[in-house]
C-alpha cells in the first residue's frame, strides 16, 4: 500500500514542478521577463558545473518518472540501483520532505515574481528580492530543489538517488558562490546587510 502511495506522491510533485515551473516562465515571458539567461562572462568550470547539474537534474526527473510509473527503464548499472534504506518510516519522512520542497519551491518563485533568473543576467539582473521565504533563506529556491532530491532519496532509497541528491546540493552551491559575487556587484551594501540577516539556507 505505501509503494502505490508514494509513487503518486512522486508523480505528482514531479509534475507540479515541471507544470508550475514552465507555466511561470511562460507568463514572464508574456510580461518581457527573459527566466532563461546565458552568462556571456561564464567561465569554462562554471559552464562543466552547469552542465553536470542540468545531466543530474534530468537523471533525477526521469529516475523519478520511472520509479513513480514502476516502469522497467532505468538509467544502466544495476550498482546503482542497489536499495540503502527501505524502511517505512524514511519513506514516510521522505513523502514529507518531498511535499515540503515543492511546497518551498512554489513559495520562492512566486515571491521572487519578475527578478526569478535562472543563470546570471549581468543585462537585467532584476530588483533584490528580501520578503516572503526570503526573509528565511537567501536562496530558498535552491534549497527547495536540495529538499526535492534528498526527499526522493529517502522515499526510494537507492543508491542513484543519494548521488543524484549529493551532485544535485554540490552543483548548486557552487552557483549559490557564483551567484553572490555578482549580486554584491549589483546591490552592494543592500545585500550585504541582507547576508548579514538571513542566512545562505536558513535565517540563523
Amino acid at each position: 500500500m505505501i509503494t502505490q502511495f508514494e509513487n503518486w506522491v512522486q508523480i505528482i510533485v514531479i509534475a507540479c514542478l515541471v507544470v508550475f515551473g514552465l507555466g511561470r516562465i511562460i507568463i514572464l515571458k508574456i510580461q518581457n521577463v527573459k527566466v532563461l539567461v546565458l552568462d556571456p562572462q561564464m567561465t569554462k568550470t562554471q559552464m562543466i558545473n552547469g552542465l553536470v547539474f542540468v545531466a543530474c537534474f534530468l537523471m533525477w526527473v526521469f529516475e523519478s518518472v520511472t520509479h513513480g510509473l514502476s516502469l522497467n527503464i532505468h538509467i544502466p548499472l544495476a550498482l546503482l540501483h542497489t536499495t540503502i534504506s527501505n524502511h517505512i518510516v524514511i519513506k514516510i519522512l521522505g513523502v514529507i520532505v518531498l511535499i515540503l520542497g515543492l511546497l518551498f519551491y512554489i513559495s520562492a518563485v512566486l515571491s521572487i515574481g519578475k527578478s526569478w533568473r535562472i543563470g546570471i543576467d549581468r543585462k537585467k539582473s532584476g530588483d533584490l528580492v528580501t520578503t516572503g521565504v526570503f526573509s528565511w533563506s537567501r536562496n530558498p529556491i535552491y534549497v527547495a530543489l536540495d529538499l526535492l532530491a534528498s526527499g526522493t532519496f529517502l522515499l526510494q532509497g537507492e543508491l542513484i538517488f543519494l548521488m543524484l541528491a549529493l551532485c544535485i546540493v554540490i552543483t548548486l552551491h557552487v552557483q549559490i558562490l557564483q551567484e553572490e559575487k555578482f549580486l554584491i556587484q549589483v546591490h552592494g551594501d543592500d545585500y550585504k546587510q541582507y547576508c548579514l540577516k538571513v542566512g545562505r539556507y536558513y535565517k540563523f
